[in-house]
């Protein structure tokens, strides 16, 4: 019978090797969001409707991973997504757009930020 213990020990993450010739070793992985995640990018794409590089920079820290599928990142730390976009920006965009489509942000920023409010405005109506 399953537990929450077995669901809780198990790496659910789709990983996915990426080549990256500009970084050391010339390939990295990246993984599929957490619905913590998730939730962090759609409220961050909510807030900083304007700021393209938050959001690109959000995405790889939250995708960007070892083998293990261990993040490289701590997204929740300002320190950290500092260094991180410290990356030449092409480099970057490369790691992102690989990022998104694992991850099926096929959107663009614009309807996914309609989407999302459009649910809440739904979501508050009916709720």
């Amino acid at each position: 019978m399953i537990n929450a213990e077995a669901i809780d020990g198990v790496n659910d993450a789709e990983i996915e090797m990426v080549e990256v010739p500009e970084w050391p070793g010339g390939k990295v992985w990246i993984r599929t969001f957490t619905l913590e995640q998730h939730g962090a990018m759609m409220a961050g794409l909510r807030d900083d409707k304007d700021d393209d590089h938050a959001h690109l920079l959000l995405v790889v820290a939250m995708t960007l991973c070892d083998e293990a599928g261990t993040l490289l990142y701590d997204w929740k730390d300002p320190a950290s997504l500092h260094r991180l976009g410290q990356r030449r920006v092409h480099t970057l965009e490369g790691v992102y757009a690989r990022s998104s489509k694992l991850n099926a942000l096929t959107e663009s920023k614009e309807d996914i930020v309609g989407k999302s409010q459009a649910g809440q405005t739904n979501g508050s109506a009916t709720g």
